[in-house]
C-alpha cells in the first residue's frame, strides 16, 4: 500500500534581535536675523522622526532628525518660539543580522534641552531612544492530509470545559 502526504508549507517572521539603546546629540545653533535677540529660554519640546534605516550584513543603520521648538522669552520681554532640527545617526552591529532580515525601528526624544551661549547662539541637546527588532523570514512545512485508496482514519474528539 502506498500513501501519498499532501504537504503545505506556512511562511513567517522569527525574532532575531531586539535592541533597545540611547543616543545622544548636541549641536549649535543661530538665531536667524528674523528673530529678536534671546533673554532666557523657558521651555525646548522635540519629537524624532525616521528619516532611513538600512540593513546590511552584520549591521543595523538608523538616521533621521529632531524637530522641535525652543520657547524663549526675547530681551524686549516678549515670549517667542523657535524652530530647531537636530540630526541623529546611529548603528548597532550583530553577526545575526543579514540583509535579508526585516526590522522595526521605534524612536522617542527621551531629553531635549536648550541652552544660551550668547543671545544669537544656542546650544541644543537631545536623547533619543531607540528601540529595533529585527526579524528573519522563514517557513515551516506541515502535513494537511494523505492520500490512500484503502487507508481507513480515525477521528476522536475530546472535550474540554
Amino acid at each position: 500500500m502506498e500513501i501519498k502526504l499532501n504537504k503545505a508549507s506556512v511562511s513567517y517572521y522569527s525574532k532575531v534581535l531586539d535592541i533597545e539603546f540611547s543616543k545622544e546629540e548636541t549641536a549649535e545653533n543661530i538665531v536667524p536675523d528674523t528673530l529678536p535677540d534671546v533673554a532666557e529660554i523657558v521651555d525646548a519640546d522635540g519629537m524624532a522622526i525616521l528619516r532611513g534605516k538600512d540593513i546590511s550584513e552584520g549591521r543595523i543603520s538608523v538616521n533621521g532628525m529632531v524637530f522641535g521648538y525652543i520657547l524663549y522669552r526675547a530681551e524686549d520681554g516678549q515670549l517667542r518660539r523657535m524652530p530647531v532640527q537636530l540630526p541623529f545617526s546611529a548603528y548597532w552591529d550583530n553577526t545575526s543580522i543579514t540583509q535579508s532580515c526585516r526590522s522595526l525601528v521605534k524612536l522617542s526624544v527621551s531629553s531635549f534641552e536648550g541652552r544660551i551661549i550668547n543671545s544669537r547662539k544656542l546650544l541644543l541637546r537631545a536623547d533619543v531612544a531607540l528601540s529595533a527588532s529585527i526579524y528573519h523570514a522563514e517557513s515551516c512545512e506541515y502535513t494537511e492530509g494523505a492520500e490512500c485508496t484503502q487507508l481507513e482514519c480515525l477521528n476522536e474528539s475530546i472535550s474540554i470545559l
